[in-house]
């Protein structure tokens, strides 16, 4: 008996895990309503092996890539990383991280609100290069709307916005029905 139930602890808590993950990204997906939805959960997972089978139940789930490096690369799956607010603070300037970012990351998404999301999106507006600004706190719905006025105004019709930052299903549900020009969301 006490065999059985530590291979039953085992495979339970293996399945259990991913199919939570899996279902959970199904859900998001679903409410994301044909746009594109990201693995961003490496830094919640418990551990690196976690974090993997995460990344591949995600995937099973409907989200469209990762920021999950290793996954992407032993996976064969998309990887859509994006810079992470430390990578600003470590620049003297938020343009100066910006530059720098899309030297090394052509196409690259951007997170503009670690200051002021509108001044980081006029920053970014006019930087060539850029494929997204990541939009990771305060009110989604309107930074979204004013984000996309900015970019517009600047002629940046090319350039997406990426919504992160504790989403779920409920919240992507609520921010689409509000209208916000999000065109895919990190969760």
């Amino acid at each position: 008996l006490i065999e059985a139930q530590l291979v039953e602890t085992f495979l339970l808590s293996t399945l259990n895990f991913q199919t939570l993950v899996a279902t959970k990204a199904a859900r998001i997906t679903e409410a994301a309503q044909n746009r594109s939805v990201f693995d961003f959960g490496f830094r919640r997972a418990h551990g690196p092996g976690a974090a993997m089978l995460a990344t591949r139940a995600a995937m099973i789930g409907g989200c469209t890539g990762t920021s999950n490096v290793l996954a992407a690369k032993e996976l064969g799956i998309p990887s859509v990383g994006t810079m992470a607010h430390s990578w600003v603070m470590a620049h003297d300037t938020e343009k100066e991280a910006f530059d720098s970012f899309v030297k090394f990351f052509p196409g690259a998404t951007i997170l503009i609100d670690t200051f002021d999301t509108a001044e980081g999106a006029r920053l970014a507006s006019k930087i060539p290069g850029i494929g997204a600004v990541r939009i990771d706190s305060g009110d989604l719905a309107a930074e979204a709307a004013n984000v996309r006025r900015i970019l517009v105004a600047a002629g940046r019709f090319d350039c997406k916005i990426v919504a992160s930052g504790d989403l779920n299903e409920y919240k992507v549900a609520r921010l689409l029905t509000a209208g916000a020009p999000i065109d895919s969301f990190g969760v």
